[in-house]
């Protein structure tokens, strides 16, 4: 599964656009307002301090590290390979960076839009709500304002809900629908997605931003189609946990394309699990079959279990790779879950919690098991937009 490749999906962000025209038609007023100047700058601490220095360079700046503008987050070469010379284990640091500087950007676009959005409604009267039409767009505006930094604000397409913005000062949610905001637009995969940020302080926070019904991408059908990613911050200790799919990765026999059918044998979620702080960080990495009713024993679908779980996924990912069934099992039984990584290498070092580097990430466990989605549930999920305030 390219997931190198995971700033294709970046750009279906875009389309937010939409909301801050639509806040627009509210009486315009000054953005520049002292609370939403607190707002814009705690969103900012969020975003500064989003990648843990551990991960923000693995020696190889292929794609920056967690001082890169969230503008170029978005704008780089959507096809750039950011695993280009490695193989998919050496890989990780960089993809770990990846989903992390796609969820900084998510936090970014939040903080414009929930920003936009309050200035525009700061002229009108606390507890109150109402309706504006824009029918050169067929789009109808509502909201619901309790007080500056507290408020509902829906947009429907006639009567499907298209875009959502629900703040108040701890916790801020985004959601739009790409499918039909970018209709007809060359090149759009379509898409729903959902933007969540809870803030106690700079060092306190969780964000997650899930996205969901995107159409394969023809110059990349094993891209995700599906995605989430969730990161908490506690002091200088962040975790998160990362969920991606596409109903064809497992296929191997013949060369991938948006024709072929996805299907149980081929649907496949790939989960991340991480705790970092400055110095090191400890990852585990598992591939499950959309078939997987549940993620109890998700420790069992690490690497060096993959042909035991799923020999005919081994197979072909051997025939694919020129090699035999019984090298590949090997190989990838020595790459046992959690793996370590440091600040400045690109050393990924298998069955290591990185406690030679750093106690405290050693020490932290992984979020719980009922914390992921399970595969036969999350290939099915997709973001609701609530329909009314």
């Amino acid at each position: 599964m390219s997931i190198n490749n995971y700033r294709t999906s970046l750009m279906i962000l875009l389309s937010a656009n939409i909301l801050m025209s639509c806040a627009d038609k509210l009486e315009e007023s000054d953005s520049n307002n002292g609370s939403l100047s607190v707002v814009a700058s705690n969103l900012k601490a969020v975003q500064n301090e989003y990648v843990p220095a551990s991960i923000s360079d693995d020696g190889n700046n292929s794609i920056g590290g967690a001082d890169d503008s969230t503008s170029s987050a978005i704008s780089s070469d959507p096809n750039k390979d950011i695993c280009a010379g490695l193989d998919f284990t050496a890989c990780q640091p960089r993809l770990i960076r990846a989903y992390l500087m796609f969820g900084r950007a998510a936090v970014a676009l939040t903080s414009q839009i929930v920003v936009s959005v309050a200035g525009n409604l700061s002229q009108t009267p606390n507890n109150s709500s109402g309706v504006i039409q824009i029918p050169e767009k067929n789009l109808t505006v509502k909201y619901n304002k309790r007080s500056l930094l507290d408020y509902d604000f829906l947009i429907l397409s006639g009567n499907i809900p298209v875009g959502r913005v629900s703040a108040n000062p701890q916790l801020y949610n985004v959601q739009f629908d790409t499918e039909i905001l970018d209709q007809g637009k060359p090149g759009s995969r379509g898409g729903k997605i959902d933007i969540q940020v809870k803030f106690a302080d700079s060092q306190h926070w969780f964000s997650q931003i899930s996205v969901t019904d995107l159409h394969c991408n023809p110059s990349k059908p094993d891209d995700p189609t599906a995605a989430r990613i969730a990161v908490t911050r506690n002091a200088g200790l962040w975790s998160g946990q990362s969920m991606f799919y596409n109903g064809i990765a497992a296929q191997f026999s013949t060369a991938k394309s948006c024709s072929q059918t996805p299907s149980d044998a081929t649907g496949l979620a790939i989960y991340t699990d991480f705790v970092a702080d400055h110095i090191a960080a400890k990852a585990a990495l598992y591939m499950m079959k959309r078939t997987e009713t549940s993620t109890a024993n998700i420790q069992n679908f690490g690497f060096s279990g993959l042909c035991s779980n799923y020999p005919d996924f081994c197979q072909g990912l051997a025939a694919a790779n020129s090699t035999t069934v019984s090298a590949l099992s090997t190989y990838l039984g020595g790459m046992s879950n959690p793996y370590c990584v440091q600040r400045g290498t690109a050393t990924v070092t298998f069955n290591s919690n990185c406690s030679s580097l750093s106690p405290s990430v050693a020490n932290q466990a992984f979020q719980a098991n009922d914390k992921w989605i399970s595969p036969s549930v999350f290939y099915q999920t997709s973001v609701v937009i609530p329909s009314s305030l």
